[in-house]
């Protein structure tokens, strides 16, 4: 899970002005399609970066999950428009009364190469992500019975996952898993060919090369660093789906080439999955803003991404909770958010918009300078004697203006910063390494969206391999994320998560800054109208279901 994320703030982290495919549902603005769907015709997009993997078990960054999600499916995905959890290769599926087992019964899909998906190769899938050779990137399974001894010794059969027969199979968990369904709709949750991967041996550039999946769509061909081809998949599943033939995909082609390409006809759509900060550059999106015909084909939704400080709790002078929460009153987060082109939504806490556990109540964040001051006193801080610490973000341009505004606010309160903009590599070692960073400027992307993919991995002291960049270890915190994290009771979860984040920010161990907006930009003539399919909460742009009117 954690790795997940890791190639997530590699790729976003420093972008603040991003955001990931994920958010609230917002109300669609013209949701209905002005044409009857076309069959036929080439999508023509563009990105800057290769595609890392299409290998499900790696292929969790912003750029690979664009086409992953368009080669495979899983067993349970996401309702085009919302956050609800649909049938995908299980057609249904039951739980024990007490939540700690789950039976899939499967429809008759086969795979592009005409292989049909079968239990079996569900099982298979799920011991594949857990085995170390595979290098998974989110580890999904890890409370299926038996799942820690397998990752040690993957040989023998997985208790946890049984295949009744060719089309059923069932999961058993260790304690109930609220967020177990939320997981599987996840990338890594795609269920892979059996007689395709594991003749491959773990060999994720060879599984990309060979990626066979029962998706709306297969690679026709892939030109490292030049191109690649998504063909419509001739045995998917889904009756008049997808309208297009083809998605042609050029690779290396730069955020303002993008947007010029776009204003000339020859791209469909640029910006969400198809960059990796899921946002339009800065520069394109101003210009777009400024011409009227754009403007009205620009689509946004607010993301499940929380960027935040992370206060060291184990490092001075953050050991002391008054200076901590003298930080959290000198943030202006208006501010910030003007930074942004305004494109961020301003957070008063971890979880956002949207998730169980998002406390609609809360008042916003507002500076309070003379307040921060008198908490600084309080610690035995003052002019004489100020407070001095270094703040670590990551080293692209927005990343440095962000954190030089977080500088100066600060300085108001008489809090010396220096800043250390840092690279990937020592940027996410120095988060994760104890008394190494005093603090940071950092985010979370949901794994999947569920409010415990935040609040194990964030808050949690129980969580060794988490992102607890904080270093925060509060047992009445830790208890109540545990309870929200085994209860099937919303009322139960609300109030476990809401309890557990007050306090956590109460005592300064995260400062929220804003949530994340992602944004597209399409040609007038691409259908349907519906924002959501470009910008889900948690889908990426949704091949499957776009459409081009005849010439």
């Amino acid at each position: 899970m954690w790795k997940k994320t890791m190639t997530s703030v590699a790729l976003c982290a420093g972008i603040a002005a991003v955001l990931t495919a994920c958010g609230n549902t917002q109300p669609a603005t013209n949701t209905a399609a002005s044409t009857k769907p076309v069959d036929g015709g080439t999508l023509n997009v563009a990105v800057q970066s290769d595609i890392p993997s299409l290998d499900p078990a790696v292929g969790v960054d912003t750029e690979s999950i664009q086409y992953v999600d368009s080669i495979y499916d899983q067993l349970v995905t996401f309702s085009p428009t919302s956050l609800q959890i649909v049938p995908d290769l299980a057609k249904s599926w039951a739980w024990n009364p007490n939540h700690t087992q789950i039976t899939f019964h499967l429809r008759n899909a086969k795979f592009s190469n005409g292989d049909p998906v079968t239990a079996a190769d569900v099982k298979f899938s799920v011991e594949f992500i857990l085995n170390p050779k595979s290098t998974a990137s989110l580890n999904i399974y890890r409370g299926l019975v038996g799942a820690a001894a397998y990752m040690k010794s993957p040989t023998g059969n997985l208790q946890g996952v049984k295949v009744i027969d060719s089309h059923t199979v069932q999961f058993t968990l260790s304690q109930p898993e609220p967020y177990f369904l939320s997981a599987l709709a996840s990338g890594t949750g795609s269920v892979m060919d059996e007689n395709v991967v594991k003749p491959l041996s773990f060999n994720a550039a060879a599984i990309s090369q060979h990626a066979v999946g029962s998706g709306a769509y297969m690679v026709k061909s892939w030109a490292p660093g030049k191109s690649i081809v998504l063909v419509k998949n001739p045995n998917y599943w889904r009756p008049g789906l997808p309208h297009l033939n083809e998605i042609d995909t050029q690779i290396g082609v730069s955020p303002s080439n993008q947007y010029l390409l776009f204003k000339q006809g020859k791209l469909d759509v640029i910006g969400g999955a198809l960059t990796s900060n899921m946002q339009i550059d800065s520069n394109s999106f101003l210009s777009a803003m400024g011409d009227p015909r754009l403007k009205s084909d620009y689509l946004k939704n607010t993301g499940l991404i929380t960027y935040f400080l992370s206060l060291n709790t184990q490092m001075k002078p953050f050991t002391n909770v008054k200076v901590r929460q003298a930080v959290a009153d000198s943030m202006d987060i208006p501010a910030l958010i003007k930074i942004l082109n305004g494109r961020a939504v301003a957070a008063n806490q971890l979880l956002p918009p949207g998730l169980v556990g998002h406390d609609n109540n809360l008042p916003p964040l507002k500076q309070n300078i003379s307040q921060a001051k008198q908490l600084l006193q309080q610690a035995g801080y003052g002019p004489s004697n100020p407070v001095k610490f270094t703040l670590v973000t990551m080293n692209d341009p927005v990343s440095i203006n962000v954190g030089a505004a977080l500088q100066n606010q600060m300085a108001q309160a008489g809090i010396k910063v220096s800043l250390k903009p840092e690279a990937q590599a020592p940027y996410i070692q120095g988060l994760l390494t104890p008394n190494t960073d005093q603090a940071s400027y950092g985010l979370w992307i949901d794994d999947y969206p569920d409010p415990q993919d935040f609040m194990f991995n964030i808050l949690d002291g129980n969580n060794p391999g988490g992102f607890d960049t904080s270093f925060y270890n509060n047992p009445q915190v830790n208890q109540d994320i545990t309870k929200g994290d085994t209860s099937f009771d919303n009322n139960t979860r609300t109030t476990a998560y809401e309890n557990a984040q007050n306090i956590a920010i109460q005592e300064g161990a995260i400062v929220p800054l804003f949530y994340g907006v992602m944004d597209v930009l399409k040609q007038p003539t691409l259908q349907p109208q519906n924002p959501l399919y470009y910008v889900h909460q948690v889908l990426p742009i949704q091949f499957q279901y776009l459409w081009k009117p005849s010439k």
